[in-house]
């Protein structure tokens, strides 16, 4: 599924965001300092999003996988 993605920090402060690919993937720039974040999806009609807590060590890039589900 499309989703907008978005990366918040324990303030709740906007990190990072970015709009997956058809096929769901999505690549988002955040700060290279280690940090807790939460990233948050969400489909553009609602229907359908995650919340997950992450942990980032810094440089390099690190995977998630993001499992959505219904919200309705």
């Amino acid at each position: 599924l499309v989703a907008d993605v978005v990366a918040r920090n324990a303030t709740g402060a906007l990190v990072g965001a970015a709009r997956s690919a058809d096929d769901g993937l999505f690549t988002m720039s955040v700060p290279a300092a280690p940090a807790e974040l939460r990233l948050q999806a969400r489909t553009f009609d609602g229907h359908y999003g995650a919340s997950i807590p992450v942990s980032l060590n810094g440089a390099p890039a690190t995977r998630f996988s993001v499992l959505t589900s219904a919200l309705c």
